[in-house]
């Protein structure tokens, strides 16, 4: 591809290059427009040393290889025709040039819990925008209409060595028996497209369509597009089932015997525990949604409204 042509950061230099990935190019481009490695560069910290290229360097370059179909990182070096010796790319995205494939994995290895937070966060920056443009394009002027977030709960498998995914485990994904993830997503339907909001990632053994699940994803979801006025029956129902399920736990734990019974009852507890803390949550909730909905109440002939502001960040 070539181009000649200005940018807003550009404004006397004319621009002329070759390549065969015209398409992440102009990406390139429009995340400079974003100010992406701004971003990144203001909420990441790895803990890494910085020689020829800066952690959030290889973070970008990862995401490159991502929106360029590489399938391992090491297509970054070894693809037919390799980003790594396309140095039109690397300079659209801010880069001279990219790193080799195994430095961008030895900062990969780096990232703790808090990066990947930090990495959603200034993500969810960049995305807020756009998703409060949506949000009141569909909501509409006098914000009655409705705003419908769409839940993925499709699972995930994985082959091939099963440490080169962290966190996988054997349950029913897609209706069998198989070793990967449970995700939870959702996603906004906007005038034109969907949109990704936000999203859980678990083992294979958990349940991603229990309630508990999706109480965890809508905080998220909320913080990413505003907090609507909403029927608290779901949240009752909720509420009612894991009710059933602590009397259910209560049984078992009286009537456990037998080869392994301090271990199932050890998971027993443990279940318990963490429905227990379901059912607090879920009260609390309750009671602040019945109150919301008391001094906000819906306007006629609407299910869900967005309060101000639309989109609060964490």
């Amino acid at each position: 591809m070539q181009s000649h042509g200005t940018t807003p950061e550009v404004t006397a230099q004319a621009i002329k290059s070759t390549t065969r990935h015209g398409f992440l190019v102009a990406l390139g481009w429009v995340a400079q427009r974003l100010n992406l490695v701004d971003v990144l560069n203001r909420h990441l910290r790895i803990n890494q040393k910085t020689y020829t290229h800066t952690p959030v360097d290889k973070v970008v370059e990862a995401l490159v290889a991502i929106l360029g179909n590489c399938r391992y990182m090491k297509d970054l070096n070894f693809d037919p025709e390799p980003l790594v010796a396309d140095p039109a790319v690397a300079q659209a995205w801010g880069q001279e040039r990219f790193a080799h494939f195994s430095t961008v994995c030895a900062t990969f290895s780096k990232l703790t819990e808090e990066n990947v937070q930090q990495l959603s966060d200034a993500l969810a920056e960049i995305q807020a925008p756009l998703l409060q443009q949506e949000v009141a394009a569909v909501a509409g002027p006098d914000r009655s209409g409705m705003v419908i977030v769409d839940i993925d709960l499709t699972g995930q498998k994985v082959r091939g060595e099963t440490r080169q995914y962290t966190g996988t485990n054997f349950g029913y994904i897609q209706g069998q028996l198989a070793r990967g993830y449970q995700i939870a997503a959702a996603f906004l339907t906007g005038k034109q497209q969907r949109f990704a909001i936000d999203g859980l990632l678990k083992s294979g053994k958990a349940n991603s369509r229990s309630g508990a699940c999706l109480l965890e994803l809508i905080p998220r979801v909320e913080a990413r597009i505003g907090r609507p006025l909403r029927r608290v029956e779901w949240v009752e129902a909720c509420l009612a089932q894991q009710k059933v399920r602590v009397r259910q736990l209560h049984q078992a734990l009286q009537t456990v015997s037998g080869k392994g019974s301090a271990r199932r009852k050890q998971k027993l507890q443990s279940e318990l525990q963490e429905t227990v803390q379901v059912i607090r949550e879920l009260n609390h909730r309750l009671r602040q949604y019945r109150q919301d909905n008391q001094t906000n109440p819906a306007p006629s002939g609407s299910c869900c409204e967005p309060t101000a502001p639309l989109a609060r960040r964490r």
